[in-house]
């Protein structure tokens, strides 16, 4: 499963990618902490999974979500943000789940294993 994960906290990269990665070694994991970045990687790879902050300087998450899902509309993204404001509620729709910070790894954890459990039933 490839999976981007794209936070304007290299801290946050770094513990969720590593994180990932424990969880099961054969993830191929990119991560970035500029949204410019994460563009140009969406462009250029095909992502099963992105998860990204919401609230990032340059292009918000809603933002970069509808452009991942623009190009991969099977690409799961799941949206990190540690705000209660309403205007993320919109992209409940093209958005997997919206998770808020502080990330607890053991509602996140299940979120990852059932999207690659989703996967592995299409590729049968």
């Amino acid at each position: 499963m490839n999976i981007l994960v794209v936070d304007d906290d290299p801290v946050i990269v770094d513990v969720i990618s590593e994180l990932l990665s424990a969880t099961n070694p054969s993830f191929k994991i990119d991560s970035t902490s500029h949204v410019g970045m994460a563009v140009s990687m969406v462009e250029k790879t095909k992502y099963d999974v992105v998860l990204t902050d919401f609230n990032m300087p340059g292009i918000d998450g809603g933002t970069f979500t509808k452009l991942v899902k623009a190009k991969l509309p099977d690409c799961k993204v799941i949206l990190v943000t540690g705000t209660d404001a309403l205007e993320e509620l919109h992209l409940k729709d093209i958005a997997y789940r919206i998770v808020y910070k502080p990330i607890n790894w053991n509602l996140l954890e299940p979120l990852i294993n059932e999207i690659e459990q989703g996967l592995n039933k299409t590729n049968q």
